[in-house]
């Protein structure tokens, strides 16, 4: 576990703390069945940079609509929302699948534990995806937030990843395998501005994945923490989190923290519901053609 003090500190925003606590405060009955969690569903709630996501849904899967995550669907979601079984069909996605076996694991066995083949994928698209902050918000105003990102497949050849799609790729990646992943949107009220990160399915329990950050974080007893235990204990968003000491930390802000929203998304089976109608993966393309690699996999 590394070193805290060598971890950039971020300010929490004004009403951090506030907001965080009523996040973990239930105002109204817990969450049994999926038809009470229907209040709590929806593109609506979300807002500033993760608002334009919801053109994406016109052909999404019915699971993979956001949901608000607060002490009233915490033990749902944690227990019975998301499969934690992957239905794929080899050879559907060629190109992930030679990410997987050519780049990640250069043609080595599979590692036998689960987490070790997270950290291998974690790592790879850190360090051969995520090369900078590419989507910068000038970029995001001059595009008129019409930017979303490829996907999966276009996204690995590319040289540039917003922290949307690496955390995409490497949840894709993940799923190919056989991991089962869910994406978590961080958003904050106070500047509009918001993060993506995963979780993925590990040794029975779901365990937190900044991908574009590099940031991993653990509990008290040593094992790999969950977005909601990071809400939860000071203890994971601090002396837990293990990361890259020149990025910085958004589970820090409590104001990012406590406006989660958790998305399903089968991505491993498919990705029509992020591509424009006439099939186009781009609503406009910054950087133009020549951003992408051109040998098999480019790396």
């Amino acid at each position: 576990m590394s070193n805290t003090s060598r971890v950039p500190q971020l300010s929490n925003d004004l009403d951090g703390p506030r907001l965080l606590a009523e996040r973990l405060r239930a105002h109204g009955r817990p969450v049994r069945t999926r038809a009470q969690l229907t209040p709590y569903m929806g593109w609506d709630r979300l807002f500033g940079v993760a608002k334009p996501l919801n053109k994406h849904s016109a052909n999404e899967p019915p699971m993979s609509r956001p949901v608000v995550l607060c002490a009233e669907t915490a033990e749902y979601l944690y227990s019975k929302y998301t499969p934690t079984t992957v239905r794929y069909r080899r050879g559907s996605r060629p190109v992930l699948e030679g990410l997987l076996s050519e780049c990640v694991l250069r043609g080595r066995p599979r590692p036998s534990r689960d987490e070790d083949l997270m950290r291998a994928v974690w790592n790879w698209t850190f360090y051969h995806v995520c090369r900078r902050y590419l989507v910068t918000w000038d970029l995001w105003h001059a595009r008129q937030f019409r930017y979303h990102g490829p996907e999966e497949d276009t996204a690995s050849l590319r040289n540039r990843s917003d922290c949307y799609c690496s955390s995409r790729l490497s949840a894709a990646i993940l799923e190919v395998a056989g991991i089962p992943t869910r994406l978590i949107f961080m958003q904050s009220i106070e500047d509009g501005g918001g993060h993506t990160v995963f979780e993925a399915w590990l040794d029975g329990r779901w365990c937190f994945v900044d991908q574009n950050c590099h940031n991993l974080a653990y509990d008290r007893q040593g094992r790999l923490a969950s977005y909601w235990q990071i809400m939860n204990d000071p203890y994971c968003r601090n002396e837990g989190v293990v990361a890259d000491p020149a990025k910085p930390v958004p589970i820090r802000r409590l104001a990012y923290l406590a406006n989660a929203t958790l998305v399903n998304a089968p991505i491993a089976e498919s990705t029509r519901h992020y591509r424009k109608p006439h099939g186009s993966v781009w609503f406009e393309d910054p950087d133009g053609p020549e951003a992408c690699r051109v040998c098999r996999f480019g790396f």
